[in-house]
């Protein structure tokens, strides 16, 4: 589903304001593809949920803890919570979706992996992560299960199965 995202829809998504489907308890939150039309120039927040936005399109700049890095193209940009993010986007048309975790479903995964710590040690250092092929397909198809799991509701095993294709997909096309 591709339609415009407004800013205010934006700051909705990224404090968890989510439409119904679009969550898996309280520690999985989804947002669809948008097309953004230059309005979110100047966004400047706390994260306070752990953020990944992939960019399918587009231009702009990301400021995280003071330190600026450039979006251009297809990337992964991810945010810890507790990051001070600041958002500029410079071309006319760019498409992003989203995910946020809580910071409990973090947790659980970093206790389950090794490789979880590395992992957040190169998303402080460098939280834009630009995307092959193979990582593309990979996220869409995780993307895709996760809402596949938000709109069934709450199965019992709903955030187990959320854990389980997040590893999987941080073992394999991701970070592999």
């Amino acid at each position: 589903m591709n339609r415009e995202l407004q800013a205010s829809e934006f700051e909705k998504f990224i404090n968890k304001e989510v439409t119904p489907g679009h969550s898996i308890g309280n520690q999985v939150y989804l947002m669809d593809e948008f097309i953004l039309k230059s309005p979110i120039k100047g966004l400047d927040f706390i994260a306070d949920e752990n953020l990944f936005i992939e960019v399918l399109s587009g231009k702009g700049y990301i400021t995280v803890n003071g330190a600026q890095h450039a979006v251009n193209g297809h990337c992964l940009i991810s945010y810890l919570k507790g990051q001070r993010i600041q958002a500029k986007v410079t071309s006319k048309k760019s498409v992003i979706r989203g995910l946020a975790f809580s910071d409990e479903f973090m947790v659980d995964l970093y206790r389950s992996a090794i490789k979880f710590n590395e992992i957040r040690s190169s998303i402080i250092t460098n939280p834009v992560t630009d995307l092959g092929e193979g990582q593309i397909i990979g996220i869409k198809a995780y993307v895709s299960a996760l809402m596949d799991i938000a709109t069934k509701g709450r199965l019992p095993n709903s955030l187990i199965c959320a854990k389980l294709i997040t590893l999987a997909l941080f073992y394999g096309p991701l970070y592999g």
